[in-house]
């Protein structure tokens, strides 16, 4: 499977590709605004599964944004959410519907130093990302509790659940077995993707209370 990771060079995208790079035979496809960005870090990101372990061949590529979006089977959004939509619009003209779309971003504002949940007319962000693509492009929102920096730290074990919504059921087992394949983030079937914002809305919610009481990394597991 090629997973296409737009803006797949800093936060969650980093972590995806070093997890499915260390634990899958994937095509990675690193996407950036810049080629050129996109090849260093992954050379970077081979040099940091190398030296965790990892043998044998990588298939970690880096290349334009638009590229990435026209190539991959699954197509993960990895900008942050102020640039998403606009992302989207962009890309338009590269996707097709036999592509998946993963939406992990959550939408948030700070106040003083708290965070809240801002989520846009339509509802969600995820939501919001299927209106613009065409109606037959299915859209799946996951990874919005995952915390991106121990996700990219290799020596990090993971422990928690990944809630992934989205309207068709196709889509959203492509999605859960991607995740079930990094090693400690066990899927949830959240329902449709008209119920995101309840998932996408318990981010700012960790965040705040790693914020109080002094805690780092702080994700959900249902027990």
């Amino acid at each position: 499977m090629k997973i296409a990771l737009i803006g797949g060079t800093g936060d969650i995208g980093e972590g995806l590709a070093l997890r499915w790079g260390r634990e899958t035979d994937h095509d990675i496809l690193i996407g950036s605004r810049s080629k050129e960005k996109a090849e260093e870090r992954v050379t970077a990101y081979v040099e940091r599964l190398r030296a965790a372990g990892r043998k044998g061949e990588l298939r970690i590529t880096g290349m334009a944004n638009e590229d990435a979006a026209a190539q991959g089977d699954v197509v993960v959004l990895c900008v942050e959410a102020a640039h998403a939509p606009a992302s989207v619009h962009a890309l338009l003209p590269h996707f097709n519907p036999s592509q998946v779309l993963v939406s992990p971003a959550v939408p948030m504002v700070r106040r003083g130093k708290f965070f809240y949940y801002a989520p846009p007319a339509e509802g969600s962000l995820a939501v919001q990302i299927a209106g613009i693509l065409p109606a037959d492009m299915p859209v799946v929102g996951a990874f919005h509790t995952v915390p991106a920096h121990k996700l990219a730290d290799l020596k990090a074990d993971l422990d928690q659940n990944v809630v992934v919504l989205g309207g068709s059921e196709g889509a959203k087992k492509t999605v859960m077995t991607l995740v079930a394949q990094i090693a400690g983030l066990i899927p949830l079937d959240g329902g449709p993707l008209s119920a995101s914002a309840l998932v996408e809305s318990i981010t700012p919610l960790l965040i705040n209370l790693a914020i109080v009481n002094k805690r780092k990394n702080l994700a959900i597991k249902f027990v």
